[in-house]
């Protein structure tokens, strides 16, 4: 559920309220050729609220009908993203408070305040960490982020409390072998080494290195990276993990944190 009821609360946290991503699909999979009343009540709801400029209210109610009509988000992700780009990924227009930093503080450490890595709040604010000055304004979230990997639509979509904040398009493992469930960022790595299960290493900057230029690992030796061969994304081609191009990896990497929960399913 969402709840954008209290401006202080809003204020408070960035806006940001817990959306449920958790919805069951439906047994026979059959796609509805009409559009579900709901979700056309939502959407006009949605642009309503747009037009009065609640951006707030407006994303809140996309992100919703987002994870409740998985087969209609063509409808939805052009609003959403559109959105979330004035929201989570643009420093232009603030939602809550933002941070003043303070004598000895450093990104990383206010990325840890608000549960955020401190690459995503050098993105945001256009600053970089020996640049940080006492007194200056950044702008905040209440993280942290997540993502949700659907392996039959190719898709890996980050959110924060189930808000949208952007889809991926992924290649995944091969022959089912990409385990689902709930994981957890354990490492992230820029320029990672490749240690071959067949034997064999490969060393980071390598242009044959097929983890390409980041690494999150979710352990057991399953990650998201990127990739040397593009054709590979929208199929499942790996031994396991999960790839992205190599700008999508980067922004990926610069959103989800240590402690990020990964969700993997059918």
């Amino acid at each position: 559920d969402l709840d954008s009821d209290s401006d202080s609360e809003s204020a408070a946290d960035g806006g940001v309220r817990q959306a449920s991503w958790e919805v069951e699909q439906s047994a026979s999979g059959a796609v509805q050729r009409a559009l579900p009343a709901e979700l056309a009540a939502g959407l006009r709801k949605a642009r309503e609220q747009r037009q009065r400029d609640e951006v707030l209210e407006s994303h809140a109610e996309l992100s919703s009908l987002y994870w409740k009509y998985p087969e209609q988000r063509q409808l939805l992700t052009s609003d959403l993203r559109e959105s979330a780009r004035v929201i989570f990924l643009s420093a232009e227009r603030q939602f809550s408070d933002p941070h003043i930093v303070a004598w000895g503080e450093t990104l990383e450490s206010i990325g840890r305040e608000y549960e955020l890595p401190w690459q995503y709040l050098a993105r945001l604010n256009g600053v970089e960490p020996r640049e940080l000055q006492a007194g200056q304004s950044l702008k905040v979230v209440r993280g942290p982020f997540g993502a949700v990997v659907d392996l039959s639509a190719f898709t890996l979509t980050v959110h924060m409390h189930g808000w949208y904040v952007q889809e991926y398009r992924i290649g995944i493992g091969q022959d089912g072998r990409t385990p689902t469930g709930r994981f957890t960022v354990r490492e992230k790595l820029e320029n990672p080494t490749w240690y071959n299960p067949d034997g064999g290493v490969v060393e980071a900057d390598d242009p044959e290195n097929p983890l390409g230029e980041y690494w999150l690992g979710l352990g057991d030796h399953i990650g998201i990276h990127g990739t040397t061969d593009p054709k590979s994304i929208g199929r499942a081609a790996s031994r396991g993990c999960l790839h992205l191009g190599d700008a999508d990896i980067r922004e990926v990497f610069e959103l989800l944190g240590t402690g990020s929960e990964v969700v993997i399913r059918r």
